[in-house]
């Protein structure tokens, strides 16, 4: 067996030209291709316990849209699920509701 690492586009490419026989990939699809999931990727919510959201329980996007956020990396594939998620479920005009908090660990 050989194995290939790439970008998830230039995966889904090769299995389309045939250059290898299957690909792993998170976020692409294809209309040359079959798409079989093989695992889910469950993401949590996490507050302190004295958190509004933590008495809660049902959150609804809109409630979420408020508040800040401590959130992956730009593009990573969490944060274009979550992305979507949330342009499908929002009312909210904007494209992308929530805030992001940027932490790091320097005096700035």
């Amino acid at each position: 067996m050989k194995i290939v690492t790439g970008h998830s586009k230039d995966v889904v490419q090769k299995v389309i030209n045939n250059q290898v026989d299957f690909g792993i990939v998170r976020t692409e699809t294809h209309p040359q291709i079959e798409s079989i999931p093989i695992f889910s990727d469950p993401i949590g919510l996490f507050v302190p316990t004295h958190h509004p959201l933590a008495s809660l329980d049902n959150i609804n996007m809109k409630e979420l849209e408020e508040q800040p956020f401590i959130f992956f990396d730009y593009g990573s594939f969490d944060w274009l699920m979550l992305h979507r998620l949330f342009q499908k479920k929002t009312t909210s005009h904007r494209t992308f509701p929530l805030r992001l908090i940027i932490w790091k660990l320097q005096k700035i």
